[in-house]
Protein backbone atom coordinates (compact mmCIF):
# COMPACT_ATOMS: atom_id res chain seq x y z
CA UNK A 1 0.00 0.00 0.00
CA UNK A 2 0.92 3.38 -0.94
CA UNK A 3 0.22 6.59 0.94
CA UNK A 4 0.12 9.83 -1.29
CA UNK A 5 -1.36 13.41 -0.42
CA UNK A 6 -4.05 14.47 -2.52
CA UNK A 7 -2.13 17.38 -3.68
CA UNK A 8 -0.48 14.80 -5.81
CA UNK A 9 -3.53 13.40 -7.01
CA UNK A 10 -5.10 17.01 -7.86
CA UNK A 11 -1.76 17.97 -9.80
CA UNK A 12 -1.99 14.74 -11.82
CA UNK A 13 -5.53 15.51 -13.24
CA UNK A 14 -4.86 18.96 -13.60
CA UNK A 15 -1.79 17.73 -16.13
CA UNK A 16 -3.98 15.63 -18.02
CA UNK A 17 -7.08 18.37 -17.93
CA UNK A 18 -4.28 20.63 -19.72
CA UNK A 19 -2.74 18.09 -22.07
CA UNK A 20 -6.36 17.39 -23.15
CA UNK A 21 -6.93 21.11 -23.41
CA UNK A 22 -4.20 21.58 -25.69
CA UNK A 23 -4.73 18.29 -28.02
CA UNK A 24 -8.24 20.38 -28.71
CA UNK A 25 -6.73 23.39 -29.79
CA UNK A 26 -4.67 21.18 -31.99
CA UNK A 27 -6.81 19.38 -33.56
CA UNK A 28 -9.13 22.89 -34.30
CA UNK A 29 -5.97 24.26 -35.33
CA UNK A 30 -5.80 21.14 -38.10
CA UNK A 31 -9.34 21.84 -38.95
CA UNK A 32 -8.71 25.52 -40.25
CA UNK A 33 -5.62 23.89 -42.21
CA UNK A 34 -4.83 24.11 -45.87
CA UNK A 35 -7.65 21.88 -47.85
CA UNK A 36 -3.78 19.76 -49.04
CA UNK A 37 -3.91 17.94 -45.12
CA UNK A 38 -1.27 18.46 -42.57
CA UNK A 39 2.60 18.87 -42.91
CA UNK A 40 4.51 16.11 -41.79
CA UNK A 41 5.43 18.14 -39.02
CA UNK A 42 1.64 19.32 -38.17
CA UNK A 43 1.04 15.85 -37.68
CA UNK A 44 3.87 14.56 -36.09
CA UNK A 45 2.72 17.58 -33.55
CA UNK A 46 -0.76 16.43 -33.27
CA UNK A 47 0.41 12.71 -32.85
CA UNK A 48 2.78 13.83 -29.91
CA UNK A 49 -0.33 15.91 -28.22
CA UNK A 50 -2.42 12.66 -29.08
CA UNK A 51 -0.29 10.00 -27.52
CA UNK A 52 0.94 12.34 -24.28
CA UNK A 53 -2.78 13.15 -23.71
CA UNK A 54 -4.16 8.83 -24.13
CA UNK A 55 -1.26 8.20 -21.76
CA UNK A 56 -2.20 10.48 -19.18
CA UNK A 57 -5.81 9.10 -19.38
CA UNK A 58 -4.98 5.53 -19.01
CA UNK A 59 -2.53 7.00 -16.13
CA UNK A 60 -5.36 8.33 -14.48
CA UNK A 61 -7.32 5.00 -14.86
CA UNK A 62 -5.29 3.17 -12.92
CA UNK A 63 -4.58 5.73 -10.32
CA UNK A 64 -8.41 5.77 -9.99
CA UNK A 65 -8.30 2.14 -10.01
CA UNK A 66 -5.47 1.64 -7.49
CA UNK A 67 -7.36 4.29 -5.10
CA UNK A 68 -10.77 2.68 -5.21
CA UNK A 69 -8.91 -1.26 -4.73
CA UNK A 70 -6.87 0.59 -1.41
CA UNK A 71 -4.20 0.08 -3.39
CA UNK A 72 -2.86 3.80 -3.09
CA UNK A 73 -4.32 6.23 0.22
CA UNK A 74 -4.86 9.19 -0.28
CA UNK A 75 -4.33 11.47 2.80
CA UNK A 76 -7.79 13.22 4.21
CA UNK A 77 -10.08 10.56 2.12
CA UNK A 78 -11.39 7.82 4.14
CA UNK A 79 -11.12 4.04 2.08
CA UNK A 80 -15.13 4.70 1.15
CA UNK A 81 -15.68 8.17 -0.38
Amino acid sequence: VMDVASSEVERVATLAARVRGRYIAKLLDAGGLEKNGLKETELQELRRCRESHEELCHGLEMLKSAIFAGDILVSGMSRHQ
